[in-house]
């Protein structure tokens, strides 16, 4: 580890974000929940040039929460069907966020998990880059088969 940089990996455990908003006493006293992970970080995050925030890819509380306490949101579209009808949303509750945090802004569409076999997947690629051409970056992020594996360990 570098002692410039500092990484707390995200995992299932920040989708339990909204159970300790509306349920622990340190939180009890916020009004704003969609603020609760801003409060958070406030003790450190100037202590960082950057913080990045991974979230669970749902329109769910700490979503919410990511957005209403970030400068910058980047939206992370898979080259599918399911991830083009969600774009929308997604740039709807990026406004909704803007009401409670108006610093926000988006960077940009970040394509992903194209697959270059599958007709459907570049067909969606550029789908999304015809609807927001503004938006999309340049780069798309191949989809390789090693890349959906997941390593299982073997008992003998």
């Amino acid at each position: 580890m570098n002692e410039n940089l500092h990484i707390v990996p995200s995992d299932d455990y920040f989708a339990t974000l909204a159970i300790r908003l509306y349920t622990s006493d340190e939180m009890k006293y916020i009004k704003e929940k969609s603020l609760g992970l801003k409060m958070i970080l406030e003790p450190v995050i100037y202590d960082y040039d950057f913080v990045i925030i991974d979230t669970p890819p749902s329109l769910s509380e700490p979503m919410v929460n990511a957005l209403c306490t970030s400068d910058y949101c980047l939206v992370i579209a898979e080259s599918s069907k399911w991830a083009y009808n969600a774009i929308p949303r997604f740039i709807e509750t990026v406004d909704r966020a803007k009401e409670v945090n108006p610093n926000l802004e988006i960077l940009g569409i970040l394509r992903t998990m194209s697959d270059s076999r599958r007709a459907d997947s570049k067909a969606f690629a550029e789908i999304i880059k015809e609807t927001w051409p503004e938006l999309c970056f340049d780069v798309i992020i191949k989809r390789k088969a090693s890349t959906g594996r997941l390593s299982l360990g073997r008992s003998i």
